[in-house]
């Protein structure tokens, strides 16, 4: 076909175009788009998919960019189920996507629509950058055969997408996946960002935590079903439960920068099994309006533990604020290049006043309802903060407790 050699295409506002090729009449193999790198479609009022047939041999096999913006009518993007026989036993489709940007698509209900019979022919072993938002029809990004295949993936941006229940969908049926399967690692992912999805329980049902050792940057915001960020599962009873053959390991998180948690109205825990020096370069630590969160750092045998406090051992900690958050357990952070500290509406129940923190040999910070907030052991512990805002911690008493 003449659009073989075609490198770049971008396609804008032709409302009465259904499909990018239409191979229903083909009596013989056609190979088109093999060379097509760069894919740009906005819009298309009447997209119905890219391909009306069985897909042609070497179908955007070169395809690195992809980005479907405004088409009101698409709701199967790559139908993979739909495949020559030749197809089969060629590179496996989407092994070259770089990058997935997928924005405004109403009636989306798959991104992929892979049947168990075809995991074998898609990967997506070079996608780096995933961004979708406005979606509003999907209820999972990816599958769990693709997920597994995603070992370069570098970003991933989710919003606005009402109905969204899990970012990798375990448990569909025709995704089931064995008890001996290995859990998913995205070893290069730098920064996770999923605003608004107020139906969504899991970012992975899943995930192994030693398999996101690269993460910098973790926003979540307005997603008030969630139940647990990393590690968890469902038993048989349908109890939420940390994943068992993860409890007696300890995780560090040592690239993270920024976690950022807001408005997850269910969300109870943040982080399970990690060590109090496990996160040694956090500079901003920000968790607001999760009136179900107990934990931010769960405690475990073998833990740095003060009495009944956790020890959170930051020492590049700038920016910390816990507001909004009255079920949250106290702990202590050992920060001395803290700037802004702000602790609001904390702990306020009874059986959350925290009492008998001890006097550790180095200043920290007590982030909780408690009688003090900083523990000072020299004259110049603290010198670099700027902002502090404390707010209906009914319990303090002292906030500069001077031990020297």
């Amino acid at each position: 076909m003449g659009v073989n050699e075609l490198t770049s295409l971008q396609l804008k506002s032709c409302n009465d175009m259904e499909f990018l090729i239409d191979t229903k009449n083909d009596q013989g193999s056609t190979v088109a788009f093999s060379n097509l790198v760069e894919l740009n479609i906005e819009s298309m009022v009447s997209l119905k998919g890219l391909c009306n047939g069985v897909s042609p041999t070497r179908f955007l096999q070169n395809l690195k960019q992809l980005i479907i913006k405004d088409c009101e009518e698409l709701e199967v993007i790559f139908q993979i189920d739909k495949l020559s026989e030749k197809m089969k036993r060629q590179t496996p489709l989407l092994s070259n996507l770089t990058i997935l940007s997928l924005h405004s698509l109403p009636k989306l209900k798959r991104i992929w629509e892979v049947k168990p019979s075809h995991r074998a022919i898609a990967s997506l072993q070079s996608l780096k950058v995933v961004s979708i938002e406005s979606c509003d029809n999907l209820k999972t990004i990816f599958s769990p055969c693709l997920a597994l295949s995603m070992l370069h993936l570098q970003e991933l941006d989710i919003r606005y997408i009402d109905r969204l229940e899990q970012v990798i969908g375990f448990g569909e049926e025709d995704e089931i996946i064995e008890n001996d399967s290995p859990l998913c690692c995205w070893p290069k992912l730098r920064i996770l960002r999923i605003e608004v999805c107020p139906n969504l329980k899991y970012v992975c049902a899943n995930t192994w935590t030693q398999g996101l050792q690269s993460l910098e940057s973790v926003y979540i915001r307005g997603c008030s079903q969630l139940i647990q960020v990393f590690n968890m599962e469902q038993n048989n009873h349908g109890q939420d439960i940390v994943l068992p053959e993860l409890g007696s390991q300890n995780h560090c998180w040592t690239k993270l920068k920024t976690l950022r948690i807001e408005d997850c109205r269910l969300l109870k825990y943040v982080f399970a099994n990690t060590l109090s020096q496990g996160f040694p370069l956090l500079e901003s630590l920000y968790l607001k309006y999760c009136p179900q969160l107990l934990q931010v750092f769960s405690s475990i045998e073998g833990r740095d533990v003060t009495g009944d406090h956790i020890l959170l051992n930051v020492p590049f900690l700038k920016n910390l604020e816990v507001s909004n958050c009255p079920q949250t357990s106290c702990f202590i952070v050992q920060a001395q290049l803290i700037e802004e500290l702000v602790l609001r509406n904390m702990g306020n129940s009874r059986q959350l006043r925290n009492t008998d923190v001890p006097v550790l040999n180095e200043g920290c910070i007590v982030v909780g309802n408690h009688e003090e907030v900083f523990q000072v052991q020299c004259g110049y512990s603290f010198s670099s903060i700027k902002r502090l805002l404390l707010e209906n911690l009914f319990e303090v008493r002292v906030i500069w407790n001077d031990f020297a």
